[in-house]
């Protein structure tokens, strides 16, 4: 089974730039549909499934904490790990995103492209062998 990610990002070349990587692991991406306003974001989810979500913060049109407390208000019916990917990097920013239930957190500054994608491939293929069947 394809891992899948969705990309909530609102930079075109590091979107551009995680598909192309992403697609070299055999690793599937959906970028977020910006029409329809956060909940259009949570239909996603329920439609695509994905394995995991990888979050941006500074937004145009969204507020990221917002959003990140959305995702995890919703009654989902599958563990959904949440991957902030930032430029946010002080340590508040990062605390709040742990209390409101981000699972990893990557500064933009101090990861490449290669590191954050083989780190979403190796996390979401251990947690499959420890949960075969979620």
């Amino acid at each position: 089974m394809s891992i899948k990610v969705l990309l909530i990002e609102d930079d075109i070349n590091i979107v551009s730039a995680l598909k192309a990587k992403f697609k070299l692991l055999d690793i599937e991406t959906f970028p977020y549909n910006r029409d329809g306003g956060q909940y259009n974001i949570i239909n996603q989810i329920h439609e695509i499934r994905p394995d995991c979500v990888i979050l941006e913060l500074i937004l145009t049109q969204y507020n990221g904490f917002d959003l990140l407390q959305i995702i995890r208000g919703e009654n989902l019916d599958y563990d959904l790990p949440v991957f902030i990917f930032t430029s946010l990097v002080d340590a508040k920013t990062r605390a709040s995103c742990e209390t409101l239930g981000a699972n990893y957190f990557f500064k933009k500054n101090e990861f490449t492209f290669d590191e954050l994608t083989q780190s979403v491939k190796k996390i979401i293929t251990n947690k499959r062998k420890l949960n075969p069947n979620k």
